[in-house]
């Protein structure tokens, strides 16, 4: 028996520069006569650095500034190998990360408190079955542990008047948030996921053939709230701008999620290959592969409400390649395409656990700050107008065309010149779509600016949309497109005489239509 075991630790701290839009130095003083209402903006106020703006050639509120940021990371790995008396073997792995990050806050409340503990384990049992054959059967745990808090700073913020679950407030474009509005903060995660995959692989004359199929179930706990501590937003409406709104205690609006959202959730990902490595001859090789792909539709754990849509079992995803040798001329030309497919990953299905009468999304226009401590005592009321989230019921797993092509050249001086493209089309990506939004009053006094006029602002939206019975709509569907190309240049030596380099160089676009980017599924 063999092994190996690592341990480390890191700590690091040190400081972040950033810019934000602070208030200036005649906007610290609250406008309002109000005993609470002043305490309570003096008090949000201090979530600002007690700096001026001091770049006021790129706005007048411009504070380029310094904050402190404190990360711990502890990890280790554990590797065994074992050779079994009928020459069979069995390995064991282990890997352990524990990461907390004291984030750095130019404005106090704008960084979550982090925590992650991801967790792998793995055995993996190899048998020769012949010269030619290989059977190898692997079983993986996977955990993850993911805690996104808000800080000590920022629920101290409040703790003179009597509020420990402090809300998060949107101050639009002319100061910098306080807090994080829609960022789904506190959230909380627990992932186990079970993995079983055989793998068989063979050499048959010029083929060599590898087949195997993976079983995943995956347990997934979560709470996600994107404003489940409430969010005020302040607009320049009601004849003020958003900065004196905020000094006069009165918002435009308040976002509120109330009703508990933590969910468990089970489902699975299955997937089948067939793999063919074919050597045409000794210049030319084939590679050829279908792999097929099953996404079960989710439940939760114990049956709180159903999902709407239904498991995706359609997914075949083809891989080509090749690889040309020039022979004397030392060039090489290699290509490949395929068909690879993403996942509907649990910040996506998530979002239907925000509905009634579970929970409530509500919306009220020029909210009372004076009830600000009742938030965190709100229960769902059943039958009360509520918000709606959804993931369509035709949702289906994005996929990508991926394909690269490139050509290799040998230079004297045991040198390696690459000139390559590759590139990817990207289909069915998550796009989010706000139905039931509030129309215009075509009254001809509610077509006025709108720091004067009294109608189509916040406090009449809810009057305004087209289904009373519900509030904001917010569905996720297959509706985007992503495109990535890019030229890739490289040159490296082999080592000779103790020396060996390569300089890459890339040159890549990419665009897409999505909610944010690539990775992103729906504030995942």
């Amino acid at each position: 028996m063999s092994g190996s075991f690592a341990w480390g630790q890191t700590k690091e701290t040190g400081f972040v520069n950033g810019n934000i839009q602070a208030p200036l130095p005649g906007e610290r003083t609250p406008l309002t006569n109000d005993p609470f209402l002043r305490s309570l903006i003096l008090a949000l106020l201090k979530a600002y650095p007690n700096e001026p703006p001091n770049l006021p050639h790129i706005s007048p509120r411009h504070l380029n500034t310094n904050a402190l940021r404190r990360i711990d990371g502890t990890a280790f790995s554990i590797h065994l190998d074992n050779t079994l008396p009928n020459g069979d073997r069995l390995a064991y792995d282990q890997q352990y990360a524990n990461t907390h990050e004291d984030p750095f806050e130019l404005v106090i409340g704008q960084n979550p408190a982090t925590t992650t503990k991801p967790q792998t384990y793995r055995v993996t049992y190899t048998r020769s079955l012949s010269p030619a054959t290989v059977l190898q059967l692997s079983a993986n745990y996977d955990r993850l542990l993911a805690l996104l808090l808000t800080t000590d700073r920022y629920q101290n913020l409040l703790s003179g008047l009597g509020i420990t679950d402090i809300p998060d407030f949107d101050m639009g474009d002319e100061i910098s948030n306080i807090g994080m509005p829609g960022q789904g903060i506190p959230r909380r995660r627990y992932e186990n996921h079970y993995t079983l995959s055989p793998q068989l692989t063979t050499t048959r004359g010029r083929h060599s053939l590898a087949a195997g199929f993976v079983i995943k179930h995956l347990w997934d706990s979560d709470q996600r709230s994107s404003n489940g501590r409430g969010s005020y937003t302040f607009n320049s409406e009601f004849g003020a701008t958003a900065v004196e709104n905020f000094l006069l205690g009165r918002p435009s609006r308040l976002a509120l999620s109330v009703g508990n959202q933590y969910r468990g959730y089970r489902n699975w990902e299955d997937s089948a290959w067939l793999y063919d490595r074919f050597r045409v001859n000794p210049r030319l090789t084939l590679n050829i592969g279908l792999r097929y792909e099953v996404t079960t539709a989710p439940y939760d754990v114990s049956h709180r409400f159903e999902f709407r849509h239904d498991t995706d079992a359609n997914n075949f995803g083809p891989d080509f390649g090749f690889a040309w040798n020039s022979g004397a001329a030392g060039i090489v030309v290699r290509g490949g395409y395929g068909i690879h497919y993403g996942q509907l990953t649990l910040a996506t299905w998530n979002r239907q656990a925000g509905n009634p009468p579970l929970v409530n999304s509500l919306s009220a226009g020029a909210p009372d700050l004076h009830e600000i401590a009742d938030i965190p005592t709100l229960q769902p009321v059943p039958g009360r107008v509520s918000g709606l989230g959804s993931l369509d019921a035709e949702a289906a797993l994005p996929y990508s065309h991926v394909y690269n092509f490139g050509i290799e050249k040998e230079l004297p001086g045991a040198m390696m010149l690459r000139v390559g493209y590759e590139g990817s089309r990207t289909i069915k990506l998550f796009t989010g779509l706000s139905q039931n939004r509030a129309l215009p009053d075509p009254r001809p006094e509610c077509n006025v600016p709108l720091a004067i006029r009294a109608c189509n602002t916040s406090a009449d939206a809810e009057a305004r949309r087209p289904n009373k019975s519900y509030r904001r709509i917010y569905n996720i569907v297959n509706g985007s497109l992503g495109y990535y190309d890019a030229l890739q240049l490289s040159l490296s030596k082999r080592r000779t005489r103790g020396l060996a380099f390569e300089a890459r160089y890339n040159f890549a676009k990419a665009m897409d239509t999505a909610i944010a980017d690539f990775g992103d599924t729906g504030n995942g």
